[in-house]
C-alpha cells in the first residue's frame, strides 16, 4: 500500500532535528548505517526546505535578467 506524506516544504520536522542531534552524539559508521531510513527521511525533508527556503531569491533573479 502506498501512503503518501504531505507536509508543508518550507519547515525542518521535528523528526529531521531529531535525527541531527542523534547522529551527532552517534557519529559513527555502523549507527549511521543501521539508521539510513531515517536518513533518506532526513535528507528529502531538508532539501525540501533549502528548496522552499531558496525558490524566492531565484525567480526573482530570473527576473532581473
Amino acid at each position: 500500500e502506498f501512503r503518501r506524506v504531505l507536509f508543508d516544504l518550507s519547515v525542518i520536522l521535528p523528526s529531521t532535528m531529531d535525527f541531527l542531534l542523534q547522529l551527532s552524539e552517534n557519529n559513527e559508521r555502523e549507527w549511521f548505517w543501521e539508521h539510513e531510513p531515517l536518513y533518506r527521511h532526513t535528507l528529502v525533508n531538508w532539501n525540501s526546505f533549502v528548496t522552499a527556503l531558496v525558490r524566492p531569491f531565484l525567480s526573482g533573479a530570473n527576473e532581473r535578467d
